[in-house]
């Protein structure tokens, strides 16, 4: 069976804003090659707050 949709939280949002995530096998290839052949992505408003927080703080935090 053919995957046709996924839904994804925080931490899968956050590659859509280039932010590493550290989840051990994670590949940023295999993951792209999977959204693409999705028809349907769903993820919740408050995980792109999040992941946009965690940038932001991630900004700060370099500084």
């Amino acid at each position: 069976m053919k995957l046709r949709e996924l839904y994804l939280d925080t931490t899968y949002v956050m590659p859509f804003f280039y932010l590493d995530i550290y989840v051990k096998g994670f590949s940023r290839t295999v993951y792209k090659e999977v959204i693409k052949s999705l028809e349907r992505i769903h993820f919740s408003e408050i995980s792109i707050i999040e992941a946009k927080a965690k940038d932001r703080w991630k900004t700060v935090w370099d500084q």
